[in-house]
């Protein structure tokens, strides 16, 4: 989590696409914690591979 923060700081911004590699189906779980809602995974033997991009939608509440 540290590294995300320090990305982001020192280029003013989070990268646009962020791919997550994971024994087991928490990779969209973790990337969802930094704003990455919008995934797609596939599994490549134990692994599974999330390529997920920073989502775009506004929540509800923005719009309230």
């Amino acid at each position: 989590m540290a590294s995300v923060t320090k990305f982001r700081t020192a280029y003013r911004g989070a990268p646009q696409l962020l791919i997550v590699s994971s024994s087991g189906r928490d990779g969209v779980a973790f990337a969802s914690r930094f704003g990455y809602g919008d995934c797609r995974t596939t599994e490549t033997g134990a692994r599974e591979i999330a390529v997920c991009k920073v989502a775009t939608r506004l929540s509800a509440a923005a719009n309230d």
